[in-house]
């Protein structure tokens, strides 16, 4: 346990009353998860979870809800959903929850160590960076697809076919279309690889990487993740896209075009152990 004034930090407990005095500081401070209690405290005891709060005495006014994730590198932790309730703000809780978790993660082996800000939110901003993470150098556009129902959606041209592999929490997707000079060969036109993830507020898809041949295989490849989400019964797909210089189409335009939402400009904030 860290002591920060009056204020105390330390690793949630996996039980309902804390998931629901969790969700209450959720509720007051960010109102992004659609979960019950019983919903928050089942994502709370899967096996890559880490959630940490910030209590006054016994009420909890802050938390921070991390999960590892694979890299390259090693271990990964993603620090997720961040909130202090208003009126326990200008304490240094959020930079203390991210440092908490933070220590404990290179305590468990994790090396690598990544969050996602909006480029307006200069009080998280800060928060990170006295934490010790490092902001990108230009921010990224953030694309979301909500998902509103698991019905399919005929998406593959004519002899067009695509493939998912999954390692545990990473899944491969691939496309292969047919060769114009001998139609009965394949070629990979398009890569992707996604995380699947359980959050506080979602369960769902998150593309880390993707390469397609033109911007019209890319929406194919776009459609594709969707409806592999929607196999799965997800709620979302996300997706942090480069941002294109100015005057140019936008790197993430065969997005828009498959039904992807602009949810705005997003910092991603690292640091390696």
């Amino acid at each position: 346990m860290a002591m920060n004034g009056d204020y105390s930090i330390r690793r949630a407990q996996l039980t309902l009353a804390e998931a629901e005095n969790l969700l209450a500081a959720e509720r007051q401070s960010l109102g992004d998860s659609p979960y019950t209690p019983p919903g928050i405290l089942a994502v709370m005891r899967r096996p890559e979870h880490y959630t940490y709060v910030a209590c006054l005495g016994a009420i909890t006014v802050g938390f921070c809800s991390c999960f590892e994730t694979p890299s390259d590198e090693g271990s990964r932790l993603e620090i997720d959903l961040l909130g202090v309730m208003p009126e326990h703000r200008g304490h240094g809780l959020a930079a203390g929850l991210i440092g908490y978790g933070v220590a404990e993660a290179r305590q468990r082996g994790a090396c690598r160590f990544r969050g996602v800000v909006a480029a307006q939110n200069l009080a998280s901003q800060r928060a990170f960076q006295r934490a010790g993470l490092a902001p990108s150098p230009t921010p990224c556009t953030m694309l979301m697809y909500i998902l509103q129902g698991n019905s399919p959606v005929s998406f593959l041209p004519a002899g067009w076919e695509w493939h998912v592999d999954k390692i545990g929490s990473v899944l491969r997707y691939t496309l292969h279309a047919p060769t114009p000079a001998s139609p009965s060969f394949s070629r990979r036109v398009a890569l992707a690889e996604c995380l699947e993830v359980y959050t506080l507020s979602y369960h769902g898809l998150w593309l880390e990487t993707i390469w397609a041949a033109s911007s019209e295989v890319e929406q194919v490849m776009a459609r594709a993740i969707v409806e592999h989400a929607k196999i799965q019964d997800m709620d979302e797909v996300g997706y942090l896209a480069p941002q294109a210089h100015p005057g140019t189409e936008t790197d993430h335009a065969a997005f828009i075009r498959e039904g992807y939402q602009n949810a705005g400009s997003y910092l991603r904030f690292t640091r390696r152990t």
